[in-house]
């Protein structure tokens, strides 16, 4: 529980500095996993035992946004964002092909690969905002 909390206020926390301060490529990644988040809260529906296909039609939702937009920008964290997300849904499939695969498995690779999409959103929008103080200081 402790966990899961944490990690709530980790990805929100991203979010909404992204949201905040980031560019619009920030901002549409961040609002995607804000949805694909709310969407998967919604979406599950048992403990993880068995796999969880709502939630990987969302995911696969959230990588067809990011793979969009990482072939549209010039920004190369958004590759690495599309990167961790597929890793998401190939663990997905993974059991769905292999029901051997243990939930324990099956949660601890999600959440792994999820801090994952996090940390390129976060160094996109620090560094977007980081730019922004650049243009505006005075020379």
């Amino acid at each position: 529980m402790l966990v899961s909390t944490i990690g709530n206020i980790v990805q929100f926390t991203i979010c909404f500095l992204a949201l905040w301060r980031g560019g619009r490529d920030e901002r549409i990644v961040a609002a995607a996993l804000l949805a694909n988040t709310l969407a998967s809260k919604l979406a599950v529906s048992s403990d993880w035992v068995e796999p969880e296909y709502l939630v990987l039609v969302a995911d696969m939702a959230l990588l067809t946004v990011l793979v969009t937009l990482a072939l549209r920008t010039t920004r190369w964290w958004v590759l690495w964002c599309a990167a961790f997300e597929l890793l998401i849904v190939i663990t997905h499939v993974a059991i769905v092909v292999d029901p051997t695969v243990r939930a324990r498995s099956y949660v601890t690779g999600m959440i792994i690969w999820s801090y994952m999409v996090l940390l390129p959103l976060g160094f996109g929008a620090w560094e977007t905002w980081r730019g922004a103080g650049r243009r505006q200081a005075p020379s």
